[in-house]
């Protein structure tokens, strides 16, 4: 299933493929100072989840993943 994210880009996901992405978003950055946001590549929604340092966003991706196990994944 193809999904296009907030940035255009499509992303083919296939079963047991993650949701969520780091992305650098700058333009859309509500705070200048954070444009690293986490976005699920199903929906394309960000859910206010942006960081100052692309390293941040991947400990809070790391953390998501751990919390949510199977319901971060992509089940088809």
């Amino acid at each position: 299933m193809p999904i296009t994210g907030p940035t255009g880009n499509t992303k083919q996901l296939s079963k047991g493929d993650g949701l969520y992405e780091v992305q650098y978003q700058p333009r859309k950055a509500p705070d200048p100072s954070k444009p690293w946001c986490i976005t699920n590549l199903k929906t394309g929604d960000i859910a206010g989840r942006w960081h100052m340092t692309k390293s941040q966003a991947q400990g809070q991706l790391k953390a998501m993943y751990a919390n949510m196990g199977d319901k971060a994944v992509y089940s088809g």
